[in-house]
Parts: C-alpha cells; structure tokens; sequence
C-alpha cells in the first residue's frame, strides 16, 4: 500500500475518490495548487542519486496514506515510507525487490523487513516512555518520531545492523524536531504537515549515511531515551495552542486565507479562537 502511495503522481488522484469528494480528506492544493516533481515508477539507480525518490516519496505517501493509515500517525506517515522508498531504490537487492513485488514467496529476513521491524521498535519505544500524538506533544511527537524511525531503521541497514548506530541516528533525527508545533492550517492535517515529513525524511536519510559512516567508535553525548525524556517534558510545558488546536503559529497567521479559499473549515470567529485557546488536551489521546 505504501509503495503504491509513493510511486503514484501526486495529486488529486492520489486519495481515494470518495475521501476526495466528500472533503474528508485534502491534499495540499486545496490551499496552494502547484503540482509535485513526478517521479515514474521505479527509475531506480539515477533517480535515486539526486534524492527525488525521498522528496517526491515524502509527499506522495503523506497525501495518500493519510486516508487509509498511520506512520506512527496520519499526520507523520509520510516520512517511514520515504525513506524506506529510498533505500530500495538504491540499497535493496533483486532478492528483495522480487519479494516486494511479490515474484517470490520468500521468508528471510530481508532489509525491507529489518527497517520496519527497527522502525517499529524505535516507535514502540516513543509511544511507552513519551507519546506519539500532535494533540499532546506538538508536531515533535508525530514528525519527530516518524523521523526517529526512520533513520533508525535505515542506519541498522546502512551500519551493519548495529544497534549503536541505529539508535545514533534515531536519536539525531528526534533531537532535530524537538519543540517542534503541531499548528495545522484550517484544522486539516496537511499543512505544514506534508511539509514537515519531506524535511523529517530528508533528515532521516542524512543522518543515517553520517551515523553509519561515523561507525561503533561514535557514541552520541546524549542516548535516545534521554531525547525521548526530553520530548515528554517538552510537551508537558508546551502551551496547548501548539497542540493541534489551530489556535496559534501557521494556523493563527493563516486565519485569513483559510476564511477566503474554505469558508467551510473551522470559521474563524473571535468567539471560536477563545474557547480554542483554553481548550484542554486529554493525555489519553495517542493519534490525530
């Protein structure tokens, strides 16, 4: 699905018609129309060299995964796919690609599932010890963890499955988003969000390379969990305008242009900002 996600031209046809139609879900042209770099199908080796698959992939499986799942989060889940994207493109073997497209029933485990099964671990361990949720933790909880994820799974791949790196680099990508607002421009998860996940990935991607060259030798000063600490004790103190409220940052300064082009989305009345801007975030929410 996300392979389909990222291949597939960005655009209106990216989402499923019905999302599409009923304004449930919306790409970022409903705001700002300007089509996406197309990448073909997988043109794999020399496309791979400029990064395209990553920035194009970034925001292809942002769009259209937003409609049907999460990485860790539907507002993040551009990010884990991108990179993923990237590395088979230019890492994986034809064992892998032929298992990926199905020719073959393989059970190894191979890269593809090494980085998910790594991706998954790094999520699972932001999830336990912080949160993963805009509406508690501002955009560092989502982007900033899908970017921990995915440079955590790409570095084990790239540094001899070695946990040291891998957690280098998850650790680097999570300190990068620290602070980071979730501010969404009209309540709708797409701006600055799309956005954000190109960036996480390209990250992502940086990080991994740089960890995995630095090698064992290299220790981060400050381990992952003490990052992931970090983020919890930021989201605690963070002002629940930055928490999905669309009440301050992008969403406040975009007021005017949302009430122009989607007079429809979250009117943006005196009245309204107010009782959003004492709005209370239940901890018990985990996902957009």
């Amino acid at each position: 699905m996300l392979q389909g996600d990222v291949r597939h031209p960005a655009g209106e046809d990216a989402l499923p018609e019905s999302h599409w139609r009923s304004g449930r879900y919306q790409y970022a042209g409903s705001f700002f129309p300007q089509p996406a770099p197309a990448v073909q199908g997988f043109q794999l080796r020399a496309a791979a060299r400029s990064g395209e698959p990553v920035r194009t992939g970034g925001v292809r499986a942002e769009r259209g995964t937003q409609a049907r799942g999460d990485g860790p989060t539907n507002g993040s889940c551009g990010t884990v796919p991108a990179v993923l994207y990237h590395y088979i493109v230019t890492q994986a073997d034809e064992d892998e690609i032929d298992w990926l497209f199905g020719r073959t029933p393989g059970t190894a485990l191979n890269g593809i599932l090494r980085f998910l099964i790594i991706a998954s671990t790094v999520g699972g361990i932001v999830k336990s010890n912080a949160n993963i949720s805009g509406g508690v933790g501002g955009c560092q909880a989502e982007v900033g963890t899908s970017g921990a994820m995915a440079a955590g799974g790409l570095a084990h791949l790239l540094g001899g499955n070695n946990n040291i790196i891998t957690f280098n680099a998850a650790e680097a990508s999570l300190e990068d988003q620290l602070g980071s607002t979730c501010d969404p421009v009209g309540g709708l998860v797409e701006l600055p969000c799309i956005d954000r996940n190109l960036s996480a990935a390209i990250v992502a991607v940086t990080v991994a390379q740089a960890m995995a060259k630095l090698g064992t030798a290299f220790v981060s000063d400050i381990p992952f969990d003490k990052a992931v600490t970090a983020m919890q004790q930021i989201s605690e103190n963070m002002n629940d305008q930055y928490k999905e409220t669309s009440t301050g940052g992008l969403a406040l300064v975009m007021q005017d242009e949302v009430k122009a082009r989607r007079p429809d989305l979250f009117p943006p009345t005196r009245e309204l900002c107010t009782a959003r801007s004492h709005m209370r975030i239940s901890l018990s929410r985990t996902t957009c």
